[in-house]
């Protein structure tokens, strides 16, 4: 049965206007392109800070506080003066709905929340999916900072496997009988994933990458770094980069088709556009769940890649709406 029907467009970030917009969900990291869409935001709506900061939601990771680049993070957002700061690790997920009910329940109208989602860890935007998404009256626009990598994708940190575990909200039913088709969103870690796939013990395997990427060259090295991967794979494609609301429709589609013969589990390594495609298609049907894969001691450790922003922004609208029942074209499990 689908669980929620949403409807998801690609948006040019320049549409989007403050008096719309009722909450802004930020979040200070170590990367330097943390600050690109608040800033971008504020030079072309030519506001006050203070406009801005009464709508301004900041989550703070306890990680990396001493890293330099996070120390200026900080400082740009303390200019806001925001309005709520949320503690948060990068493991945990965020207590962001209360915040936005009460909200909702003071203005009693559809709330348009916008996510910038460039600094966050995937369990902090994935988990405002199910959480957000279940109400006709909650619009959400998700914003990501492209990264300058400025040659990094070559050296790009092999990831220690943690501890994959389903995203809260987006675990399904187990269907314990049936067999598993595990989908793996690649990055530029082929050495990560594919002790992942290992670890899961994945003998079905469907693979994607982005093409183009975020550079001219980031499709090739994905590809060249999981050469293995594609190679078992059963069924793989390429999506572009910019492309969310495509890719979602893809994803859909291949949950559609397994949602009657098997159990079909995303495992979305990057990049974050495509992550939150995967969340998108997972939270439409019960037979599909998501798994973080690098909970505890996973994820990258050293050498992290301070990432510099490319300028460019990339903007993915989504609500739910509601179908009449016949509409609802999802078979049962």
């Amino acid at each position: 049965m689908k669980q929620n029907n949403l409807s998801i467009h690609d948006v040019q970030m320049g549409s989007l206007r403050l008096g719309d917009i009722d909450v802004i969900l930020a979040a200070s990291g170590y990367e330097p392109r943390c600050t690109h869409v608040l800033d971008t935001l504020q030079r072309t709506w030519k506001v006050d800070r203070k406009e801005i900061a009464e709508k301004l939601l900041v989550l703070e990771f306890v990680e990396y506080r001493d890293a330099d680049t996070r120390t200026a993070a900080d400082r740009f957002f303390d200019e806001f003066e925001p309005g709520t700061r949320i503690r948060v690790t990068r493991d945990s997920p965020i207590g962001i709905s209360a915040e936005i009910g009460t909200l909702f329940r003071e203005r009693g109208r559809t709330i348009n929340v916008l996510v910038d989602y460039t600094a966050m860890a995937r369990l902090h935007y994935l988990t405002l999916i199910p959480s957000l998404l279940t109400r006709t009256d909650i619009h959400v626009n998700f914003a990501y900072a492209v990264g300058d990598y400025s040659g990094l994708e070559d050296q790009y940190p092999v990831s220690t496997v943690g501890k994959p575990t389903a995203v809260p909200g987006l675990e399904g039913i187990p269907f314990s009988g049936r067999g598993r088709l595990y989908l793996f969103g690649l990055g530029y870690d082929g050495v990560g994933a594919e002790a992942l796939a290992e670890r899961l013990e994945a003998d079905h395997l469907a693979v994607f990458w982005a093409d183009p990427g975020a550079s001219s060259r980031a499709a090739d090295i994905a590809q060249s770094k999981n050469a293995r991967l594609i190679d078992r794979a059963r069924l793989k494609f390429s999506c572009g980069l910019r492309e969310v609301e495509k890719l979602t429709s893809l994803l859909t589609r291949l949950a559609y088709e397994t949602a009657g013969s098997e159990r079909l589990v995303f495992i979305p390594i990057g990049p974050k556009p495509h992550i939150l495609a995967c969340g998108l298609a997972a939270s439409q049907f019960e037979h599909a769940a998501l798994l973080a894969p690098h909970f505890d001691d996973g994820g990258i450790l050293q050498n992290i890649p301070k990432i510099q922003a490319a300028g460019e922004i990339i903007c993915t609208s989504v609500r739910r709406i509601e179908l009449p029942s016949y509409l609802d074209w999802s078979p049962r499990g």
